[in-house]
């Protein structure tokens, strides 16, 4: 029999605006600092160097036109990075705001979700805002507001809660809240992959939250349940046609049995952080190689956790589900199934966290309860989120730069050989290249064949004049990853500054062929074609290039150069001021459009 819902009693607590407003004065007060963090790590394939992300439509694009691994088989991802290219360009601020206003969002619909949730205890309203601030201000999800593209994760939370929230709704057979709650699974399917949980645990919340039983959820909304179960067809028609790429599967020593070792440890580092949450770190590096007798207390506290959820999901269904929420959600990334390119992530308990949070908030209501002094609770909530809020705003801090980031990294995780170049990367943009190649070689050290930091120590050595040297490392790259495209195009500038044309142009068409809409390769291309002659060739692959990415400034100075040589003035003018507007530095740019303008033709 459905439970009814009732109203709670004090209805200063159970008006909406006041929860809200509470709700929103905790993100400002934890997020305040955030808006101006740069771009990290995948931030720059998936948004500064993605083209596609530069026009809105179409909203899909073909699997050979785009390969951005963390946005893969995500459209809705994609549709709001490229909502905010559209309104604020390459302004960090605008993408650091959405992120937040998704944490808010979540954060609300967490607390109507308890609310309704919760109105059998008497106390629903205190319980539920408890839980949505603390879930809010625990720095422990503060990966997901500062580090930008993990807003898949965010996106789907929303969903995946409206979801269970739609499901509630329609208790009483309303078939527009069963429609809310399909369309949410169908938004959250192609937001991020962990949504394919969230049809049996629709099914559970109705189980013991509404209907009492499988059967009875089953025999009265079993269309709802049916349509979203249904959804995994659009989830498997994703990953069919957009797959990660390499970044599931097995890796060296690393099988599934290994993996799930080490998610052992994972599982156990997140509880862990939900109580003290230091250190937080952004990178934990590879799965190694685990054995059983080294991870003895994490294995018997996992197997406590689960066969407790079991055994309250039959005695105690409530508090059963609590833990079915944090194991269920888990489960996609934290199990078995290899994910070669982090051991653990704490992004990925971002939602399943809010368990977490709701039981920590019970845990506390019932220890007073016990002890007579009920009237506590809300000073100790208010101080734990105090406490939670200032953590968070000093983690913020972290995120401000991309050396401090990586340099909290490799404090926290100093075998970690990804970190170390990663903060090389970071010297290296801040043009302290004499650095940035100690932490390559060091990374080096600790993974002789790691292809990224013979990527990034090739850059540098070319950047300081070094072109041999670079090209060894390339090719180095190339050996572990040789469908890499960005280090093809590199290669390719690196051999046209030895002279080796036709290596160059042989390489810069290897990167178009394996990313064709990979604007910088197009441009490399195009000047190996006009430095041997081919001219006009070269002005139609610079239009290429431009056509991918229309705000690319040296393609359009390159084009303006070839233009003006071919004669035609006036559309060289024209691609001269568009890099400009885009480079206001690029001073070569003004000094040629100015001695256009005098009817002088540069060589």
């Amino acid at each position: 029999m459905d439970m009814p819902v009732t109203e709670p009693s004090r209805w200063w607590l159970s008006a909406q605006p006041l929860p809200a407003a509470l709700l929103l004065l905790a993100v400002i007060a934890a997020y305040s600092n955030s808006l101006d963090g740069p771009f990290l790590y995948d931030d720059t394939p998936a948004i500064v160097e993605n083209s596609d992300i530069r026009q809105i439509l179409p909203l899909w694009r073909a699997p050979d036109e785009t390969d951005r691994a963390s946005i893969n088989s995500r459209p809705v991802v994609r549709l709001s990075l490229a909502l905010n290219y559209a309104v604020g360009g390459l302004d960090v601020r605008g993408y650091h705001l959405v992120n937040v206003t998704l944490h808010l969002a979540c954060g609300l619909l967490l607390f109507v979700l308890l609310r309704r949730t919760f109105v059998s205890t008497g106390s629903a309203s205190g319980l539920a805002l408890a839980s949505a601030l603390v879930w809010l201000v625990h720095p422990l999800n503060s990966q997901v507001v500062n580090y930008i593209t993990q807003r898949s994760e965010s996106l789907m939370a929303l969903f995946f809660l409206g979801v269970i929230y739609a499901v509630e709704r329609s208790r009483d057979g309303s078939v527009r809240w069963q429609v809310v709650a399909v369309v949410s699974a169908l938004l959250g399917m192609a937001s991020k992959e962990v949504m394919v949980v969230v049809p049996p645990l629709a099914l559970l919340y109705d189980r013991t939250f509404m209907a009492g039983s499988f059967a009875q959820a089953w025999h009265r909304r079993r269309r709802l349940h049916t349509a979203l179960a249904a959804c995994w067809l659009l989830l498997a028609a994703l990953l069919w046609s957009r797959p990660h790429g390499t970044s599931i599967g097995l890796v060296g020593d690393v099988g599934v049995g290994a993996y799930a070792m080490n998610q052992v440890v994972a599982i156990a580092t997140y509880l862990k952080l939900w109580v003290w949450p230091d250190p937080l770190v952004t990178d934990y590096g590879y799965a190694s190689p685990i054995v059983v007798t080294g991870i003895v207390a994490q294995l018997l506290a996992i197997l406590i956790i689960v066969g407790g959820t079991i055994y309250a999901l039959i005695r105690h269904p409530p508090l059963g589900f609590a833990g079915a929420w944090f194991l269920m959600i888990l489960a996609p990334t934290s199990s078995f199934v290899p994910i070669v390119g982090e051991v653990a992530a704490e992004r990925r308990v971002y939602l399943s966290s809010a368990a977490l949070a709701v039981l920590t908030i019970v845990a506390v209501w019932l220890v007073l309860r016990r002890l007579r002094h009920p009237r506590l609770a809300p000073a100790v909530v208010t101080l734990v989120v105090v406490v939670l809020t200032l953590v968070t705003w000093t983690r913020n801090q972290d995120y401000r730069s991309s050396e401090a980031m990586w340099r909290t990294v490799v404090d926290a995780r100093p075998g970690n050989a990804r970190a170390r170049s990663s903060l090389g990367v970071a010297l290296a943009d801040d043009g302290r290249l004499a650095e940035a190649m100690v932490y390559y070689r060091q990374a080096l050290a600790m993974a002789p064949e790691y292809p990224a930091a013979h990527y990034n120590m090739a850059n540098a050595l070319l950047r300081t004049g070094q072109p041999q040297q670079a090209v060894a490392h390339y090719r180095m790259a190339l050996a572990e990853e040789p469908e890499e495209a960005r280090t093809h195009a590199n290669l390719g500038a690196a051999l046209q500054e030895l002279g080796d044309m036709a290596g160059a142009e042989r390489h810069n068409r290897e990167a178009i062929r394996l990313r064709p809409r990979f604007a910088v390769a197009h441009n490399n291309l195009a000047i190996v074609l006009r430095a041997r002659g081919a001219v006009v060739e070269a002005i139609e692959v610079w239009r290429r290039a431009l056509e991918i990415d229309p705000d690319y400034a040296l393609g359009h100075y390159n084009l303006a150069v070839a233009l003006e040589a071919q004669g035609d003035a006036d559309e060289a003018r024209e691609h001269y001021g568009q890099a400009l507007r885009l480079r206001p530095d690029l001073r070569e740019a003004e000094r040629r459009l100015r001695a256009l303008g005098d009817g002088q033709i540069l060589p």
